[in-house]
């Protein structure tokens, strides 16, 4: 490829793009045609990444790209598997379904056997991911609105705030975007 009348090769460019934050991943994409080309199916599916681990970028990712259902239903899966506990308060602990619900909001099949199997072992997260459902509305701001009314949802709500389990942990290293 050439910048400014310098040619790099392709292997050189691809060196510099893995070293990149996901940020710089994006701008250096949409540096030309080629770049763009190249690393824009690349920066989709780092969405499995982020899953269960980065809602800010997980969230990006999902709103702008088309996903099939087979890869909303593969990360569905992976969802329900890894769902991590949050702390509300140092005694109660809350499962993250902020990653379950953009999947849900996106259309994914909860009665399906392979997610049923997944959350075989946790009745609350079935009842979470059967109530995340029900609220599922026309919009998204309907969909938030109805979750806000459901006090089983409470790690949804946007005046849910997280706290350290105890004091010998230091701090979260989660940033806590809302829905």
């Amino acid at each position: 490829m050439e910048f400014s009348d310098k040619y790099l090769s392709e292997d050189i460019i691809d060196n510099i793009f893995h070293k990149l934050s996901y940020e710089d991943m994006v701008s250096f994409s949409q540096i030309t045609k080629y770049t763009y080309i190249r690393y824009d199916n690349y920066i989709k599916y780092l969405i499995y990444d982020f899953l269960n681990t980065n809602y800010k970028y997980f969230k990006i990712l999902i709103q702008k790209y088309k996903y099939s259902e087979n890869e909303i239903f593969d990360m569905g899966v992976i969802a329900a598997r890894d769902v991590r506990i949050i702390w509300g308060t140092p005694m109660y602990g809350y499962y993250d379904l902020r990653f379950l619900f953009e999947l849900i909001y996106l259309g994914l099949d909860i009665k399906n056997e392979d997610i049923l199997k997944c959350t075989k072992g946790h009745i609350n997260l079935q009842l979470n991911i059967q109530r995340i459902k029900r609220c599922v509305s026309f919009n998204r701001f309907e969909t938030i609105h109805n979750i806000n009314k459901e006090p089983m949802l409470y790690s949804l709500h946007k005046m849910f705030k997280l706290t350290k389990k105890d004091d010998k942990e230091n701090t979260y290293s989660i940033e806590w975007i809302p829905i």
